[in-house]
């Protein structure tokens, strides 16, 4: 405690600071321990694990011809089909040899009001689509003056 009076009134502590800095250890004392690594001295600890490995990304063109896609979905059913959204209300189908056939898969243009952040806007499968053939989309419509988001589900013909 000498040490520490001392040490004080070069500083020009008050001297009630010893209590008030005891009082407080428990607030401060966790913080300094992680900053100094902890309370043991573990020097056979093994040194940090190399940095990850480095990617280097290439991106292919898959197919192409699409007008505002912004959905791509994929259902489990193991044909390896992927379903492209169309914000104007299309749903198009790239095969898994890459082709992508003319017509739509299915087009509900006639019922989506598309435009900014409008149109046919998700589509997702049932966990059971290659059973029950089931599909569900979200899209825009106008119903009068009233612009509707519609949830709707549809069955895939076989």
């Amino acid at each position: 405690m000498d040490f520490f009076r001392r040490d004080t009134r070069r500083v020009g502590l008050r001297k009630n600071t010893f209590w008030r800095v005891l009082f407080l250890a428990p607030l401060w004392v966790p913080y300094l321990l992680c900053g100094c690594g902890g309370m043991a001295n573990n020097s056979s600890s093994s040194p940090p694990p190399p940095p990850p490995a480095t990617l280097q990304l290439e991106l292919v063109q898959v197919a192409g011809g699409f007008t505002n896609p912004l959905d791509l979905q994929q259902p489990a059913d193991s044909s390896g089909r992927l379903f492209v959204v169309e914000q104007g209300g299309a749903i198009r189908i790239i095969q898994a040899n890459g082709t992508v056939p003319a017509t739509a898969f299915v087009d509900l243009s006639s019922r989506v009001e598309s435009g900014g952040e409008k149109g046919l806007l998700g589509l997702t499968f049932h966990p059971q689509f290659s059973q029950n053939r089931r599909l569900f989309v979200n899209y825009t419509r106008r119903n009068g003056t009233q612009l509707e988001s519609v949830l709707a589900e549809y069955l895939a013909s076989a």
